[in-house]
């Protein structure tokens, strides 16, 4: 699970972000959390990192493809 009490499992959230084909995968996941808790994915992903860790997390996903 990528969100659980008491901390975040990071390594878990780069390995799933690194398997994605293409950034659209992410706006595919930000729709299906929202419907599913009617939370912002990257407003509570982004609340779960520090600096380091989201620094960490911008690199991978901007090594994606916008679409493929």
């Amino acid at each position: 699970m990528l969100f659980r009490s008491p901390g975040t499992n990071e390594e878990e959230i780069y390995s799933i972000f690194k398997k994605l084909y293409n950034k659209m995968n992410i706006s595919q996941i930000s729709e299906k959390f929202y419907q599913l808790y009617k939370r912002d994915f990257q407003a509570n992903l982004l609340n779960e990192l520090n600096n380091k860790e989201k620094s960490k997390l911008m690199n991978i996903i901007n090594s994606l493809p916008l679409n493929s």
